[in-house]
C-alpha cells in the first residue's frame, strides 16, 4: 500500500525522450492544484471550471490517435452536461409542487426526463454521443518478458486451459486443438437414460472435484468424487519443442457399494479449425483405433496416442460440431447404438466448426488409462512419460510442489495441521489450475448504438472465478487473484496481466467481463454477452501491480514488464480520470446508473444496481444521477495514482501530475468533506436520496454503513491518529453492525435493506453475506496499522487476530464440510453459499492463513 515517503517526494525523475510528455503532465496537474486551499480541502471547487478533474488530459502528438484526447473530452462533457439539464428540471419540478411528487414523483421524473432529452435533442443541444470504438490501443501490443524467451513460450504453450471441463488440455494458441475427457455411468444394460459429464456444472451433483496439486506450469493432479467412485486426473508435461509433449493418466476407483456396473470413459481429441483428423486403426478387422493424427501449421505433425490396455473400445466422429454441443451428440450416440458407436460413426454439422474424434472405453472398476500426446519432431528425451516413469515422476513432482508451498506460505511454520496445509495446497492448485487461455471477439455497445458491435480477436489468458459457473475472465476478480498467483510465479502474473491489458481499446477501457469464443458465450444468457463501453470495473490490477512492485524492481524482466505495461496502465488510469469523474473536484460515479432506467424499473428493484462497482445491489443513492459521489471508487483511484507515482519513480520518468492526484485524493479533510457524514458517524456515499417511500429525495450522505464505508480503510489512507479510524474500529466490532463469528458481513444489520431481496427473482447479494476479498482488505488494513505506530495500534492488532481467526476457521470448517470453497458465506451461521467450487478471490484465504498482505 502506498506509505508518504513515497507520496510526498518533492523531486520527480525524468527519463531521456519522455521530458516533453511528462512535463505537460505536470504543468497541467501544477496549474491546477497549485492554490493551497484546495490541498487541504478547505473548499469544494465545480469540475466544470476546472475541465477534466486534474487534468490528466495528454500531451499533443503523446498518441498515435491524435484525436483520442479531445473526442473522449468532448463526449463526456456533452453527454454530462445534456443529463444535467435533465436533472435539474426534474429538480425544478420537484421544487414547484412538494405534493405532487408526494403522489406522482414517478411518473413525473419519467416524462421531465424522456420529454426535456427530446426537446434538448431537437434543438440541437444534446449532441449523439459518437459510435463505440472498436479499435484497439495504437500502442505496442504488451508481450510479458516472460514470452520473449522461445524456451519459456514453450514451456507454457501447453497447460489445463480449459477451466469448464472436467479435465481438458489445450495449448494457447487460436483455433488450433484441444483435449478433453467426458464419461457416463449406465446401472443396467437396458437403461439408456444416462447423465454425461463433461463440463462443470452444479446440475451434476458431485460430491466435490478439483485440483490437489498443480503448478501452473509442468504438471496437475485432480480428483472428481461422484456418489460411489473417485476419478483421478493427472498430467504431466514434457518440455521440447512447439510445446513439448504430454500424458494424462485417468484412472478410477470404486469407493461405495453402488458403483455402476458399466462406465464409458470418453477422451476427445479436436480441432476447432475443423480441420480433419486422422483416426489410425489396428488389428485384423480395423476397427480398433490405435492414434489420432493431425497437422496444425505450429505444432507440425502430432499424434495423441490411445491406450492400448483398452479391450472394449470404440469411436466417433462429430464434424462441424461446436464443443459445448458434444454432450448433445454423445446421448445421441448411445441412444442409438447402446453403449458404445459403431466404429467410426460420424455425426455432420456445420463447416468451419470443430473436428473432433471421440474414443469411448466401456470398462468397470478400478481402471487406469495413459493418453500420450506427441509431435513428430521431438527428440526421444522430450517425450513425456508413460507406465511406471510417469507414476514416479508425479510423486516426484507432489513432493516438490509440497517443499515449494511451504517455502513462500510458510504455514507449517505457523502450527497449521497437516489436513489445514493440505486444504491450502487444494485451494492454491484450483485457484492456479483454472487459469484458462479463450479466444475470440467482445460484443460491444455504447449509448445511441443500435446494434452491437464485434470487438477484437483477442487472445486471453486469465484465471476464472468460478470453473462451475463463471468459467471466463473479470476483471475485478483477476486482480485479486494475481495477489496469490503473483507469490506462487510472478512471471505467471506479468503474463496475465499483459493479456488483459492488451484487451484495451482505443479509448483506454478495459472490458470488464471476457467472453471469448464459442465455449464461453456457451455459457452466458444473452442478455449479458455485450459489454458497455462506457462502464468500468474497479481497477484492481493497481492493487496486483503494488504487490509485486518490489519483486519487479529485482530483474531485468520484471523491469521490461514495468516499462511496457506503463503507457497502457497510463491510458487506464486517464480513462478512468475522465469518464468517472463527478460534479466536484475529486469526485467520482460509477457512470452507468441510468436514472430513467431506474425509474423505470422501481416497481420491481428497491434500488438501482451498480454492477460496475462490483459490489453489485449494495444500496446506493435511491436516485441515480450525476452528482452522486462514490466513495469505493474515490478510494480504488487514490490507490491507482499512488501505484504511478510508484512504477513512475521505478522507470525514472517524470510523476509530477501522479503526485498532486494523490495528495488530493489521500487528503484527509477533503475526503472528509466530500464522505464523512456527521450525522451517522461513517464515511458514505453522497446523492440524491430518500430515506423512506414517502419522503422526498434530496441531496445528501446516503445513510448505509457497509464495505464501502471502510474503503478509506482498506487503502489505508486514513492517517494513525484519525479519529475516524478509532469510530470505525468500533463500528467493525459491532456485531449489530458488521462483525460476526465468520468475517465481516457486506452491509449492517441496522440498514433496512440488509438481507432484502433487490427484486423478486434478484437475491440478496451484497447485502449481509461474508465476502472473502473484502475481509482480505480489511485484515490487511488492519495488519497494518496494528503494526504502525499510533495511538490505536493494540486496538487494531486485537480486531485484526479475532477476524483473522473467524475468517479462516469458517471457511476451512465449510470446506471440509462440503468439499468447497463458496462464493460468499452467510452472516448468520458461515454456511458456504453462492457458486462452488469458488477458488477465485475466495482464495485469499492463503494470503490470511500466511499473513501475506503486501
Amino acid at each position: 500500500m502506498p506509505t508518504d515517503k513515497n507520496r510526498n517526494r518533492s523531486k520527480s525523475r525524468r527519463s531521456k525522450g519522455n521530458d516533453e510528455r511528462y512535463a505537460t503532465l505536470g504543468k497541467n496537474a501544477n496549474d491546477l492544484f497549485g492554490q493551497s486551499a484546495n490541498l487541504d480541502g478547505s473548499g469544494i471547487e465545480s469540475s466544470n471550471s476546472r475541465g477534466l478533474v486534474y487534468g490528466m488530459q495528454p500531451a499533443a502528438g503523446s498518441r498515435k490517435d491524435g484525436q483520442l484526447a479531445t473526442d473522449r473530452t468532448t463526449s463526456a462533457s456533452k453527454s454530462r452536461s445534456a443529463n444535467r439539464r435533465v436533472h435539474q428540471k426534474a429538480g425544478n419540478a420537484r421544487e414547484r409542487s412538494e405534493q405532487t411528487i408526494r403522489n406522482l414523483q414517478n411518473v413525473l421524473l419519467v416524462v421531465t426526463a424522456v420529454v426535456t432529452a427530446a426537446v434538448l435533442s431537437a434543438t440541437g443541444w444534446i449532441m449523439p454521443s459518437p459510435a463505440v470504438n472498436v479499435r484497439s490501443l495504437q500502442q505496442p501490443l504488451l508481450i510479458s518478458p516472460v514470452l520473449h524467451n522461445t524456451k519459456k513460450q514453450n514451456d507454457f504453450l501447453w497447460g489445463s486451459y480449459r477451466p469448464q471441463a472436467y479435465f481438458g488440455l489445450r495449448p494457447r494458441l487460436p483455433r488450433s486443438i484441444v483435449a478433453g475427457l467426458m464419461w457416463l455411468e449406465q446401472h443396467s444394460a437396458n437403461t439408456r437414460d444416462v447423465s454425461v459429464r463433461h463440463f462443470c456444472r452444479h446440475e451434476d451433483g458431485l460430491v466435490r472435484y478439483g485440483w490437489t496439486h498443480h503448478d501452473g506450469h509442468s504438471f496437475g493432479i485432480q480428483e472428481i468424487v461422484e456418489r460411489a467412485y473417485t476419478i483421478q486426473t493427472a498430467f504431466i508435461k514434457r518440455f521440447g519443442k512447439n510445446g513439448g509433449s504430454w500424458t494424462a493418466k485417468i484412472s478410477g476407483q470404486k469407493t461405495g457399494q453402488h458403483a455402476p456396473p458399466l462406465f464409458v470413459l470418453m477422451f476427445y481429441l479436436s480441432s476447432e479449425d475443423g480441420r480433419k483428423l486422422k483416426p489410425i486403426l489396428k488389428g485384423s478387422s480395423k476397427t480398433h483405433l490405435q492414434r489420432i493424427d493431425g497437422y496444425l501449421p505450429q505444432l507440425g505433425q502430432y499424434s495423441l496416442h490411445l491406450p492400448s490396455n483398452s479391450n472394449d473400445s470404440s469411436y466417433f466422429i462429430a464434424s462441424g460440431i461446436p464443443l459445448h454441443r458434444l454432450v448433445d451428440v454423445t446421448n445421441e450416440m448411445f441412444w442409438k447404438f447402446g453403449k458404445l458407436s459403431h466404429p467410426g460413426y460420424e455425426v455432420q454439422g456445420k463447416d468451419n466448426e470443430p473436428y473432433t474424434v471421440v474414443y469411448q472405453i466401456s470398462t468397470s472398476f478400478p481402471f487406469a488409462y495413459e493418453f500420450t500426446f506427441s509431435q513428430a519432431e521431438s527428440h526421444p528425451g522430450e517425450r513425456a512419460p508413460s507406465g511406471l516413469e510417469f507414476n514416479k515422476e508425479i510423486h516426484s513432482k507432489k513432493a516438490e510442489f509440497s517443499q515449494q508451498f511451504e517455502k513462500i506460505f510458510q504455514l507449517k511454520s505457523k502450527g497449521y495441521r497437516d489436513s489445514e496445509i493440505s486444504f491450502a495446497q487444494s485451494v492454491f492448485s484450483n485457484l492456479i489450475g483454472s487459469v484458462g487461455y479463450f479466444h475470440g471477439h467482445h460484443l460491444v455497445t455504447a449509448e445511441h448504438i443500435e446494434k452491437d458491435k464485434p470487438y477484437g480477436p483477442f487472445d486471453l489468458y486469465t484465471g476464472v472465478p468460478s470453473r462451475a459457473f463463471f468459467p471466463r475472465g473479470f476483471l475485478w476478480d483477476e486482480g485479486f487473484h494475481q495477489l496469490v498467483i503473483q507469490k506462487w510465479n510472478i512471471n505467471i502474473s506479468m503474463d496475465i496481466l499483459s493479456h488483459w491489458l492488451d484487451t484495451m481499446n482505443v479509448d483506454g477501457w478495459i472490458p470488464r467481463e471476457q467472453i471469448l469464443g464459442p465455449e464461453a458465450r456457451s455459457r452466458v444468457p444473452k442478455e449479458f454477452l455485450v459489454q458497455h463501453a462506457e462502464h468500468a470495473n474497479p481497477p484492481t490490477f493497481f492493487l496486483t501491480i503494488q504487490a509485486m512492485l518490489v519483486e519487479l524492481k529485482q530483474s531485468k524482466e520484471g523491469l521490461e514488464f514495468l516499462r511496457a505495461a506503463y503507457p497502457r496502465l497510463e491510458e487506464w488510469f486517464i480513462w478512468y480520470n475522465t469518464t468517472q469523474v463527478g460534479e466536484v473536484a475529486t469526485a467520482y460515479r460509477w457512470d452507468g446508473r441510468s436514472f430513467v432506467e431506474h425509474v423505470a424499473s422501481s416497481r420491481v428493484k428497491s434500488n438501482a444496481a451498480t454492477l460496475m462497482s462490483g459490489l453489485d445491489d449494495y444500496p446506493r443513492a435511491s436516485h441515480p444521477s450525476n452528482s452522486e459521489r462514490h466513495l469505493d471508487l474515490r478510494c480504488w483511484m487514490a490507490l491507482a495514482s499512488g501505484v504511478m507515482v510508484d512504477i513512475a519513480d521505478t522507470l525514472n520518468i517524470s510523476n509530477d501530475a501522479y503526485i498532486h492526484i494523490n495528495k488530493r485524493l489521500t487528503n484527509s479533510r477533503l475526503l472528509e468533506k466530500l464522505h464523512w457524514s456527521q450525522a451517522n458517524e461513517t464515511f458514505c456515499d453522497y446523492g440524491l436520496h430518500q430515506s423512506h417511500p414517502k419522503s422526498i429525495p434530496k441531496m445528501g450522505f446516503v445513510p448505509e454503513f457497509g464495505y464501502v464505508s471502510l474503503f478509506p480503510l482498506f487503502v489505508r489512507i486514513l492517517k494513525t491518529n484519525s479519529t475516524k479510524l478509532a469510530i470505525l474500529l468500533e463500528q467493525i466490532r459491532n456485531p449489530k453492525l458488521l462483525w460476526t463469528n465468520f468475517g465481516l458481513r457486506a452491509l449492517a444489520k441496522t440498514s433496512a435493506f440488509y438481507k432484502k431481496k433487490n427484486s423478486p427473482q434478484d437475491p440478496a447479494y451484497w447485502r449481509g453475506n461474508i465476502w472473502i476479498n473484502m475481509n482480505y482488505l480489511a485484515l490487511g488494513a488492519l495488519h497494518f496499522y496494528g503494526n504502525t505506530p499510533g495511538p490505536y495500534r493494540d486496538k487494531c492488532l486485537r480486531v485484526y487476530q479475532d477476524l483473522r481467526k473467524n475468517v479462516v476457521e469458517n471457511i476451512y470448517r465449510q470446506y471440509e464440510r462440503t468439499g468447497y470453497v463458496w462464493e460468499n458465506y452467510k452472516d448468520t451461521d458461515g454456511r458456504g453459499q453462492g457458486t462452488h467450487p469458488f477458488t477465485g478471490w475466495s482464495s485469499l484465504v492463503i494470503l490470511i492463513m500466511a499473513e501475506k498482505y503486501d
